[in-house]
């Protein structure tokens, strides 16, 4: 079963076990032309019970007056659904938190290239509580954004500092090692937090050249006008704007919760228009 697997399914999307295979699938691409971006793909093995408890509920006492897109849902407890494919971290604790900037810290290390092209990929759930994030993007969206910290109970800007220490502590590695350090998109729920702390990244970061990357997904309606929004941004403070575009990966899940929850459906109406988007 295992030479099966390494001669189909995983020997096309996994470059490795361990890093010293990692790197051989790397350099090999290479010799092709082709790039490699370094993107660390190990999951939990949750129950549902466990991933429900990871929602965080008991963030609700700051949650109220937000808009419904930023409020928990028990009915989509588990983001992988119905996109099992979508790699998606579960928050345990702060102690898997630092187990996970470790291993990215790791990424960073396998991707520096003699050739200054390296690529590592990061997801801000795996580094801080992903209730954590909704709950600041519920924010973001009444405009609280400049006084964000301020504006949490001290349990949660406690989690949020040690959320930035380790944003932190991966852009200084990436700096040192040369190495451009890509922040993937996640849910819309996330998104507006995700963002607003990547841009605070590459305030600091890509002074001089581009180090920290966001990544916009072009199935949004919204994402043509964020997009501008932060080229305006970069500009106008004199720094790097850095930027992956994809389509998107998480359609039916936004869907459906969208459904659930009586707001807008957030993704264009057709294939068609997201091709235009992007």
């Amino acid at each position: 079963f295992s030479a099966v697997m390494k001669a189909s399914f995983y020997g096309q999307f996994v470059a490795g076990e361990t890093l010293d295979d990692v790197l051989g699938t790397k350099e090999k691409y290479k010799e092709w032309g082709i790039g490699a971006i370094l993107d660390y793909a190990v999951e939990a093995e949750l129950s549902r019970d466990q991933i429900v408890k990871s929602m965080g509920q008991p963030l609700s006492d700051e949650s109220s007056g937000l808009d419904e897109r930023f409020k928990a849902y028990t009915e989509f407890p588990d983001r992988r659904e119905p996109t099992p494919s979508a790699r998606t971290f579960f928050y345990e604790d702060e102690h898997k938190c630092d187990e996970n900037l470790n291993v990215f810290l790791a990424c960073i290390d396998a991707s520096v290239s003699r050739d200054n092209d390296g690529f590592a990929c990061v997801k801000l759930t795996a580094l801080g509580e992903p209730s954590l994030l909704r709950l600041m993007s519920g924010k973001i969206d009444k405009g609280k954004s400049e006084d964000l910290r301020a504006s949490l109970l001290p349990d949660h800007q406690a989690k949020l500092d040690r959320l930035l220490n380790r944003m932190e502590t991966l852009s200084k590695r990436a700096e040192e090692m040369n190495v451009r350090l890509m922040y993937d998109a996640e849910q819309t729920y996330f998104q507006p937090a995700i963002r607003w702390l990547v841009m605070n990244q590459m305030r600091k970061y890509n002074r001089k050249k581009p180090c920290i990357f966001n990544t916009y997904q072009c199935y949004l309606k919204a994402t043509r006008d964020i997009v501008t929004q932060d080229i305006k941004e970069a500009k106008r403070n004199n720094f790097h704007f850095a930027a992956k575009l994809v389509r998107g990966a998480y359609m039916e899940h936004e869907r459906r919760r969208a459904r659930k929850a009586g707001y807008p459906d957030p993704i264009h109406d057709s294939y068609e228009n997201t091709e235009a988007s992007y």
